[in-house]
């Protein structure tokens, strides 16, 4: 155990890559994964102990973040530590004739920005936002409630997924 906190939970995150050692935006997952967790796990309920979330990446198909994030919630899910809410994250891109697509881009060229939401189960509230490149607020608050609505089919799978048997 790496540290001990005596009010509540440790949550240790470890993001690996693909290949090779951990890099600076390795690390940034890790922190964006870390703050994610320990927003929605009630670590209060457990002090002294330690959380540890370990991810590997396997593939990336440029939505790499928000399925790690994903994964980190059902990984808490499945393994029945208490949750305040559940998450779920959503990638939109901005291309440059100024479409909004939650499918990543087949040209990577043609993105001109990239948004990253997580929402809470409970009330669709935005806990992490993330963005890379170039945009205007009226993109930003587009993809949000883009992402917003499409975080909802990510919900209705994770309760799907646990609730079978």
């Amino acid at each position: 155990m790496a540290k001990v906190l005596t009010d509540r939970a440790y949550i240790e995150m470890n993001y690996r890559p693909k290949a090779g050692l951990p890099c600076v935006q390795d690390r940034f997952y890790e922190a964006i994964l870390k703050n994610t967790c320990e927003t929605a796990l009630a670590a209060s309920l457990f002090p002294r102990a330690s959380v540890v979330i370990t991810l590997q990446e396997m593939h990336d198909n440029g939505q790499l973040i928000s399925c790690a994030i994903n994964a980190a919630c059902l990984a808490c899910l499945d393994s029945g530590i208490d949750m305040r809410f559940m998450f779920a994250a959503m990638t939109c891109f901005l291309t440059n004739n100024g479409d909004l697509h939650l499918r990543t881009p087949e040209v990577k060229e043609d993105i001109d920005a990239i948004f990253v939401f997580v929402f809470d189960s409970v009330k669709k509230n935005v806990i992490v936002s993330h963005t890379e490149g170039t945009f205007k607020t009226e993109n930003y608050k587009l993809a949000l409630e883009k992402c917003r609505e499409g975080s909802e089919t990510v919900f209705k799978f994770m309760r799907k997924e646990i609730t079978k048997e």
